[in-house]
């Protein structure tokens, strides 16, 4: 796990099946979920995921695939997860 930008991290599954990801995802956002903020109101975590090789064929690729999941997970209300794969689909 490292920081990638400002709000964002990256998170390395190395031979994960994307279901094995997605549910790492929703761990990670319902733990986000259950912390409140020093002001007392909720946080909420928007995952984007994307595995190999189905999202991309190296590590560029996938990076903006699962950036763009993020994206969309944002512009559907925030506080989910959502698979690059699917994200144009969905």
């Amino acid at each position: 796990m490292a920081r990638y930008g400002g709000e964002e991290f990256v998170v390395v599954l190395p031979s994960c099946p994307t279901a094995s990801a997605v549910e790492t995802a929703e761990r990670l956002r319902r733990a986000v979920a259950g912390v409140a903020a020093p002001d007392g109101k909720p946080i909420t975590a928007s995952l984007g995921v994307a595995t190999f090789p189905f999202d991309g064929s190296d590590g560029g690729d996938l990076i903006r695939a699962a950036d763009s999941a993020l994206y969309q997970a944002k512009e559907r209300g925030r506080n989910q997860v959502v698979v690059a794969s699917t994200a144009e689909h969905a």
